[in-house]
């Protein structure tokens, strides 16, 4: 049985916007090490915009890969936050336990770029890099 992923507009939506920036196989590759169980350890830090993981590798047993997330500005959040608390129906959806997909166009409409653009929006670091 295979594994799905991006099932929420949110998952799906951050999935189309890494396929969109992936000019190296990056996505396929670890779309086949998360299928064949080769990934371990994940684990977000939501105060530090991180994510982290344990991938097993071929030269060694085990890579560290840390996938780091652009903060926002003290200025977005407040913008943002405006926004949101603005909107009845943003506010409703939350208020069930639902990401609206109001929030990306909330976010654009002020300037606010919640997904990446480019792989330079994203710091990676991998130890895979020094055992190759």
């Amino acid at each position: 049985m295979s594994k799905q992923y991006g099932t929420t507009w949110w998952g799906q939506r951050w999935l189309n916007a890494l396929t969109g920036i992936d000019h190296e196989n990056r996505i396929p590759r670890g779309l086949s090490y998360a299928n064949s169980d080769k990934v371990y350890a994940l684990t977000p830090d939501l105060n530090r915009g991180i994510v982290k993981a344990r991938v097993k590798g071929n030269y060694d047993p085990f890579y560290s890969v840390i996938i780091e997330l652009p903060q926002f500005t003290a200025r977005e959040k407040d913008a943002l936050l405006d926004a949101i608390v603005n909107s009845p129906v943003i506010l409703a959806r939350l208020s069930a336990r639902e990401l609206a997909p109001e929030n990306e166009q909330e976010a654009l409409s002020l300037g606010i770029n919640i997904f990446p653009r480019q792989w330079d929006d994203l710091k990676l670091k991998c130890s895979c890099v020094l055992a190759s």
